[in-house]
């Protein structure tokens, strides 16, 4: 027993010191690159540039990516500098395990892991922020950004997510055109003619205008320039996209997390011919492409099931707010639903079959279009689970919205309600 004891504490020392060698044998971590000073990664550890010479404590998350990083942007800078001057190292990336849409913070890019492994929408916003210093029209600056990172990936995807890469795709088409020699001298005036964004002050909102402008002022100065110009005309020239994201159910969620996201992929599983999507009103994601966009690069959202979660009562008001043009409304007090399991009955059996499932939630079913007509009789400071909760106080104004009767189902303990116009259809209301 004592050999035993002797041996496994010998093992145990062994293990202690080969560890200790590995960590002390570890290469200090930093990252290569012309822009980047700092990439804090989702479990918050960290690395610096290079020439910083900072030491910092091992990150498991940068040396699964380290590979990534070092090659591809490393790769990618180094083209850039042929073009526009970098500079330095200046800027800071935040990566959340969080869906969100790419944002700058205080000067500092945070972006979601997924969004930062395919590289795409780190390399934009770093050119972008780069060239503020350079070109202050930020259509201009942006829709640049845009562009050349479009041409260093050889996309041709139509647009991912905002109306300056729809755009940028056109020009892309365009630039494709022409011979090789030309496309580089096309890169090299863009970046050298300063005085092409100082000159055009941003005059327009229309990206499509903004746009225009430079190509114009451009096709005058350069010869390549005019006949890319050719190029685009031949195409049907610069084309505003108008982008819409239209969905059979599309869930109002203020608290958007990677949880949520999974269940609504597993619920688009189920259901193949629906398209679902999660919105927190700035951002919207995407279920049927996987695709998180902000909402406001979106022309038209529509949906005919607008599901919104809510922890507190709400005004009546807060209904003719939404800006999505959308049919029924189901407004569900409850903040710990289980999406992919509640909603799915609500998916396959309707208001009956969320009903059933969702047993000790309060909700209340609208018809938009319909309680929208009624909008002028409704006293909008009023709160949507008082009104149905003390209905006998409020009679005067149920009668103006068309109530005859209302009708209890015992079995899933909801009312429905006969109306002359169809604005609150069914509803279930839990006193707390």
């Amino acid at each position: 027993m004592q050999i035993t004891l002797v041996r496994n504490l010998f093992l145990f020392s062994f293990a202690v010191v080969v560890l200790v060698l590995a960590i002390l044998s570890q290469k200090p971590q930093c990252i290569n690159s012309k822009l980047i000073e700092k990439i804090t990664f989702s479990d918050q550890s960290y690395v610096f540039n290079c020439d910083l010479a900072i030491t910092v404590p091992f990150s498991k998350e940068f040396s699964r990516a380290n590979h990534e990083l070092q090659i591809e942007m490393q790769a990618f800078e180094q083209w850039l500098s042929r073009y526009w001057r970098l500079n330095g190292p200046q800027l800071k990336v935040q990566i959340s395990e969080k869906p969100i849409v790419t944002r700058i913070v205080n000067g500092q890019i945070q972006i979601w892991n997924q969004n930062f492994k395919s590289s795409w929408e780190l390399q934009r916003n770093l050119l972008d922020e780069n060239l503020k210093s350079q070109i202050t029209n930020s259509i201009l600056r942006n829709f640049l950004s845009d562009f050349y990172v479009r041409v260093w990936n050889q996309n041709m995807q139509r647009g991912y997510g905002n109306l300056s890469s729809f755009l940028s795709y056109r020009w892309w088409i365009a630039f494709q055109s022409l011979k090789i020699p030309d496309q580089l001298q096309f890169l090299s005036f863009l970046a050298k003619n300063q005085e092409l964004y100082r000159a055009q002050p941003e005059s327009s909102f229309d990206q499509v205008v903004e746009i225009d402008k430079l190509i114009r002022t451009a096709a005058e100065k350069n010869s390549v320039f005019a006949r890319f110009q050719q190029n685009l005309n031949k195409i049907g020239g610069l084309q505003p996209y108008h982008l819409k994201a239209k969905f059979d159910y599309l869930i109002m969620n203020s608290k958007i997390n990677s949880q949520s996201v999974a269940q609504l992929n597993s619920l688009q599983k189920s259901y193949p011919d629906k398209s679902f999507g999660l919105w927190d009103s700035q951002s919207i994601y995407h279920v049927p492409s996987r695709s998180y966009i902000a909402a406001s690069a979106l022309k038209e959202i529509s949906a005919h099931h607008y599901i919104w979660e809510i922890c507190d009562d709400i005004q009546m008001q807060s209904l003719f707010k939404i800006t999505a043009q959308v049919q029924k409304v189901l407004i569900v007090k409850n903040c710990d639903l289980n999406q992919s399991e509640i909603y799915s009955s609500y998916v396959s059996q309707g208001i009956k079959g969320f009903a059933a499932r969702a047993s000790k939630a309060s909700f209340v079913l609208f018809d938009l279009p319909s309680l929208r007509s009624l909008k002028e009789v409704i006293h909008t400071e009023i709160k949507i689970f008082d009104l149905m909760l003390n209905r006998g106080q409020h009679t005067e104004l149920l009668t103006n919205l068309g109530w005859q009767s209302v009708n209890y189902d015992l079995e899933l303990n909801i009312y429905r309600t006969q109306s002359v116009v169809d604005s609150i259809e069914s509803f279930r209301v839990l006193e707390n």
